[in-house]
């Protein structure tokens, strides 16, 4: 009797262990499942604060800002920047270069992504996209190409998203984007996201948004705030920056304006000292636009002028210069 007794307590004993390990596993599951389910309530109220850091995970890249295109560029746009850039950037073309091996990579699956119509659409809605601006994005891959190297005038906005700020400078901007676009070209750079670009510019930045302008041949100027709050402002500065490639012409500096040049190399596109004057005589005291955007273009190679009206007759019957 004794050992049935015995027997009985041990049992006992071992369904209580047993028990007491199969309570402790169940509570160790229940708490991680709690601390699991409190992560992901804690995830969704942040996300919900921060509506754009899911998109930013989902795509790490900015495909419109790894070509050089705005996001409302047309598929034409796309191919023809991603050509170039492939062309560029090719392994085959530079041989022992991982970076650029990892460049060509993103290039190409940018232009995947960008040149279907569904996958571009899932994109932009994915990355909060907005389409509207026409502005060029700038970054340290394509800046010297397409402003230190061009012969326009650039107008460049450098933000930080989110700013009040910005909130304030865009809607103006967009207008005078949307107003002058053909005349001279506009970028943005985006202060974070192209952090190794700011090393490069003439000068460091404290406010944003922060807009200048490229003139060519190295000429910075940065705008001042109070005009950025200006639509009209902001106009009539743009409308300046495009006058330094133009000479104000007088009856003191006609003959050094007008050198004497060898007509067989009027235009010798190939040696900046052989160059031809071109002078607007009229009425107007300021050149109109397209005469602004014609100098702009071809100053490199022409020297632009604008005449007084009040030297007009003077400087044209002393040189016999047809009017």
């Amino acid at each position: 009797g004794s050992k049935d007794v015995e027997f009985s307590f041990q049992m006992v004993n071992k369904t209580d262990a047993e028990s007491s390990k199969f309570f402790i596993i169940f509570m160790s599951v229940l708490f991680v499942m709690c601390i699991f389910v409190f992560w992901l309530k804690y995830q969704e109220a942040w996300l919900a604060r921060h509506p754009n850091e899911l998109k930013l995970k989902r795509h790490s890249e900015d495909y419109y800002a790894l070509l050089g295109l705005s996001s409302s560029a047309s598929t034409g746009e796309i191919k023809k920047a991603y050509k170039h850039l492939a062309r560029v950037w090719h392994p085959d073309k530079n041989k022992g270069c991982d970076e650029c091996k990892e460049k060509f990579t993103k290039l190409a699956e940018a232009y995947e992504a960008l040149m279907n119509e569904e996958t571009r659409r899932k994109y932009d809605e994915e990355t909060g996209r907005e389409s509207t601006s026409a502005a060029t994005v700038l970054h340290v891959y394509n800046y010297q190409e397409l402003v230190l190297d061009s012969s326009d005038i650039w107008m460049i906005m450098v933000y930080e998203k989110g700013t009040d700020r910005m909130e304030r400078v865009k809607p103006y901007w967009e207008d005078i984007l949307a107003d002058m676009k053909h005349l001279i070209k506009f970028g943005v750079i985006d202060a974070v996201a192209d952090a190794d670009l700011m090393k490069y510019l003439p000068f460091g930045m404290q406010i944003f948004p922060t807009i200048f302008a490229y003139i060519p041949e190295g000429k910075f100027e940065v705008m001042p705030f109070k005009i950025a709050l200006s639509p009209g402002d902001m106009k009539a500065w743009a409308l300046n920056l495009m006058q330094e490639t133009i000479t104000k012409v007088t009856e003191a500096n006609f003959d050094d304006f007008m050198k004497i040049k060898d007509e067989e190399i009027l235009l010798d596109f190939e040696q900046r000292a052989n160059r031809y004057s071109y002078i607007q005589a009229g009425v107007q005291r300021k050149p109109d636009i397209m005469y602004k955007k014609l100098a702009i273009n071809y100053f490199k190679y022409l020297d632009f002028g604008i005449l007084n009206p009040i030297y007009k007759n003077k400087i044209f019957s002393k040189n016999k210069i047809p009017k």
